[in-house]
């Protein structure tokens, strides 16, 4: 199922999914920028636990916790045959500058560890720095990214993490929700 709630929002899951993350996105204040409403849009869907795919614009705003959580696993396993999630395969494939390799364990055949993870985020198969890749306005992805960053070990002059005024924002727009919640 599918619910648009506005013209930049789309809503896709179950009539509950869709119905939960509608009331929790109304209770919210955007601004009507797409960065800026991306990172509060992420920030809602971590806070309440969404289900709920949502899209802005037509492209997915992705869950930080979600995604930083499933890496997690891949990095304490070493394996992404045995710890790739299909979220954390759709963000590599659809983010990240990576093609899908015909499925997911086909991905994970050309990924198989953390090291060609590592590989991956500092140059991808279009041969740039995955962050680099990331149009500005992808708000949510970009500050994703930097953390994996973070959890790669990609530090360094020629490798060194972007931090974003949106970071400064998220981290706002996080504690009013908390508050309210």
């Amino acid at each position: 199922m599918d619910k648009t709630l506005n013209k930049n929002i789309k809503i896709y899951g179950t009539s509950m999914d869709i119905r939960i993350a509608e009331s929790k996105i109304k209770e919210t204040e955007l601004t009507g920028d797409e960065s800026k409403d991306r990172v509060i849009l992420q920030a809602v869907i971590d806070l309440h636990k969404l289900k709920a795919r949502i899209l802005y614009n037509g492209n997915s705003v992705w869950s930080r916790n979600a995604v930083i959580r499933d890496l997690k696993k891949i990095l304490t396993s070493g394996s992404t045959e045995k710890s790739l999630t299909d979220y954390l395969y759709d963000f590599f494939n659809l983010q990240c500058g990576t093609i899908a390799h015909f499925n997911k364990q086909g991905w994970a055949s050309m990924y198989p560890d953390t090291d060609s993870i590592r590989r991956l985020f500092i140059k991808n198969e279009y041969g740039n720095r995955v962050l680099e890749h990331i149009p500005r306005w992808q708000s949510d992805v970009i500050l994703i990214v930097s953390e994996i960053e973070g959890l790669l070990g990609i530090f360094g002059k020629k490798y060194r993490i972007v931090r974003t005024p949106v970071q400064v924002v998220r981290t706002e727009i996080q504690e009013r929700l908390e508050e309210v919640a």
